[in-house]
């Protein structure tokens, strides 16, 4: 079995030393073995730990989210129910910011390209004081009621 210092570990998962470190802090990878000279130890294992993690959070996983993975992955014969609510949870927060980006762009489109010849005509600046609202409040507008409120 291969045995990586910390700094082989980085180098093979392109994960830096100091995400390493706080991942093993916070048990989302084994705890390392520590040689005589204090340094830390990793299997093999961890490098699967660590690549299953970096693919969580290539999807936009939370390490809580990750965390719970990893305890279901221990029981392999359980239900995949747990999983299944955890995809469906982010989905929803992913959908959500799809719309809210959907109306930032919408937004941003409106206001583009202003050309008046002085800032208290400006589009631009006219939008930004609404632009919060709409935001937060994650109104999908379309490109007509947008103008309108300019």
């Amino acid at each position: 079995m291969s045995i990586f210092k910390i700094s082989e570990l980085s180098k093979k998962t392109g994960i830096n030393i100091e995400t390493i470190r706080y991942y093993e802090k916070i048990g989302a990878i084994n705890k390392a073995s520590r040689g005589e000279n204090a340094y830390r130890y990793f299997n093999q294992h961890a490098i699967e730990q660590l690549e299953f993690i970096k693919t969580c959070r290539s999807l936009g996983f939370t390490m809580q989210e990750i965390k719970a993975f990893n305890q279901l992955k221990q029981n392999p014969n359980q239900s995949c129910v747990i999983a299944d609510k955890l995809v469906a949870s982010h989905l929803a927060q992913i959908e959500q910011k799809i719309q809210q980006l959907q109306t930032i762009r919408a937004l941003l489109h409106t206001m583009s390209n202003c050309q008046q010849d002085s800032v208290d005509k400006c589009k631009i600046i006219h939008s930004l004081q609404f632009a919060p609202t709409l935001i937060e409040e994650g109104i999908k507008l379309s490109t007509t009621e947008l103008e309108a409120i300019r």
